[in-house]
């Protein structure tokens, strides 16, 4: 390549490197212009989002976090709703006041986020039925379970044994080589859900869990 094809290339690169730096600039501005100004406040003195996105909404929807029976936070994450007899249930990850991972610990030796299950009969009204849904049993005492990260929580009925189980994702430290896939039970869907066993499953962070029609479960995740 000669020095003049060189030096085309060269400024070619720069001028869009510079149409780069641009574009990213704008979008910034807008970013703070959208999110960045002082926005009114909602419930719990929490601010409305106003991005692009939600203002195609229409103009009676909602934003604000949606509260439980005693005026608080519905605090339940990447869970799952399932219904069982005349009740709805809402399992999800409670995150509490920690970012959903770091506690206030950097090492993990505590737990920082668990399992909650809240419970309505209208969908509207949700009720906190179970808090730390997961214990272990220790010669018949309950404890709390081994430190680290919980998250996606599913619960199904097995008609055979009658009981709740839940399967779930554990890692035993921050983002390991792969995800645990928990196991868990219980003889009622607010808990407390004793552990049965942790299973080391590559690629299992996103999973689900079926039963077919003829009470056949599956467990489902991404590879």
């Amino acid at each position: 390549m000669n020095a003049g094809s060189y030096s085309g290339n060269e400024t070619t690169f720069g001028f869009i490197k510079l149409g780069l730096i641009i574009a990213t600039t704008g979008l910034g501005m807008m970013a703070e212009r959208s999110c960045g100004q002082p926005q009114p406040l909602g419930c719990n003195n929490l601010p409305l989002c106003t991005t692009p996105i939600l203002d195609q909404l229409p103009a009676n929807f909602d934003q604000r976090p949606r509260l439980d029976t005693e005026g608080k936070i519905v605090d339940a994450h990447d869970g799952m709703m399932a219904q069982f007899g005349d009740h709805f249930y809402l399992f999800g990850t409670s995150y509490g006041l920690t970012d959903g991972w770091r506690g206030s610990t950097n090492d993990f030796s505590q737990s920082t986020n668990r399992y909650r299950c809240y419970s309505s009969t209208d969908l509207v009204h949700w009720t906190l039925a179970g808090n730390n849904l997961l214990k272990t049993n220790d010669n018949g005492v309950l404890k709390d379970p081994p430190a680290g990260l919980y998250f996606l929580p599913k619960v199904i009925y097995n008609a055979s044994t009658k009981e709740y189980v839940m399967w779930y994702n554990w890692w035993d430290r921050p983002y390991g080589n792969f995800p645990c896939l928990g196991v868990a039970h219980s003889c009622s869907p607010a808990g407390p859900f004793t552990i049965v066993n942790h299973y080391a499953v590559p690629g299992s962070h996103d999973m689900s869990l079926l039963v077919d029609d003829n009470q056949t479960a599956y467990i489902m995740y991404t590879m």
